[in-house]
């Protein structure tokens, strides 16, 4: 019967102490949040949006930010992504038609290139990704314990 009991009382007091476990880890003292998760879509940037798909995820897991598609595809928006083995984002950025110049610039001097030789040379214009590195530092701040 005691031990029928004391059992009981360890059951119970699971859940008490699951949550100042939990309560523990959210006000840990390190300068780093938990992993946040936001949805962004094309809307959010407007003209700026710069990425083939037309939403999906942005997750800071401080210090690494990737974005992940609608589809589950994780892509890595820094190092610390990298790092850990996420896809390049170059994979789903867009073409910008308005960076083309440079390729005719690159073929200035050599009338012998093609148009596609000289796009070889220069290497590939995607549309500028800053906008979303911009809104993953805002998503990626160390925690101020100051306040």
């Amino acid at each position: 019967m005691k031990k029928t009991l004391i059992a009981l009382l360890l059951v119970a007091s699971l859940p008490t102490q699951a949550a100042k476990q939990v309560s523990a880890v959210n006000s840990r003292s390190s300068p780093y949040p938990l992993p946040v998760t936001k949805k962004i879509c094309k809307a959010d940037f407007g003209d700026r949006w710069m990425l083939t798909v037309d939403s999906g995820y942005m997750t800071c897991d401080y210090p690494a930010v990737m974005f992940t598609t609608e589809d589950g595809e994780c892509y890595s928006l820094n190092l610390a992504a990298d790092n850990r083995g996420h896809k390049e984002i170059e994979l789903i950025l867009q073409d910008d038609p308005k960076r083309a110049d440079l390729i005719e610039y690159a073929m200035w001097g050599f009338p012998m290139k093609t148009r596609e030789e000289a796009a070889q040379d220069v290497g590939p214009f995607y549309k500028r990704i800053a906008p979303l590195r911009a809104a993953a530092q805002k998503l990626c701040k160390p925690i101020d314990h100051a306040d």
